[in-house]
């Protein structure tokens, strides 16, 4: 049984690499994803949200398990938030050892803070993903917060020039909102009986 989103997610990633011998998975991470964000580029992307809430019907978002009232509630507080990080000249209030403590905040949002999260994640889909999903729709990509999954079937040798195309966008789109992925800690998942065919990963390793 899957008790929480995060072993649903692993789980999903698992049943299509036992059921498809021809997909390869590779897994990233951001580096120091939150604080490194763009505030201005997080309160855009709050703001397209909101608009996609707006345009969409009643039905539109209960198709994705989203009441309108409660998810635009959310993000206006995700807004609100970035303004009270931005009062006083840019610093936070929080509790340490019992005691509310002011401290300076250097850019993006909080690591570790509550909302930080979800700001993260709304900037992400809506600047990075989103644009992704268009220009490579046969390439599926699963976020948990700032870990990236991106999973594509190759079956040809020309199938092998998604992937760094698809990484290349990615960063170009990822450095635009503030960010800046963790390459040198990428994985790489391939059925073993792909080794030294045509479409082997290895040989287009050199690009990711």
């Amino acid at each position: 049984s899957i008790t929480s989103g995060g072993e649903g997610v692993s789980a999903a990633l698992q049943t299509r690499c036992d059921n498809d011998y021809y997909v390869i998975t590779i897994f990233t991470d951001a580096s120091n994803a939150y604080c490194r964000l763009d505030t201005v580029q997080i309160e855009m992307a709050i703001q397209e949200a909101l608009r996609d809430i707006r345009e969409s019907t009643d039905e539109e978002l209960k198709t994705y398990g989203l009441e309108r009232r409660a998810i635009t509630t959310a993000l206006n507080k995700l807004s609100a938030d970035l303004i009270f990080l931005r009062t006083y000249d840019g610093y936070a209030t929080s509790t340490v050892d019992g005691k509310l403590v002011r401290f300076r905040v250097p850019g993006g949002a909080i690591q570790g803070g509550m909302r930080s999260m979800p700001q993260y994640c709304i900037t992400v889909a809506m600047f990075v993903l989103r644009e992704l999903k268009r220009k490579y729709p046969s390439v599926r990509a699963l976020s948990i917060a700032d870990d990236l999954t991106v999973q594509v079937t190759v079956k040809t040798r020309a199938d092998l020039k998604l992937l760094p195309e698809w990484l290349t966008l990615h960063n170009e789109l990822f450095q635009k909102m503030g960010g800046k992925k963790h390459f040198d800690k990428v994985k790489l998942l391939q059925h073993p009986t792909h080794v030294d065919t045509d479409t082997d990963i290895q040989q287009a390793r050199h690009l990711l």
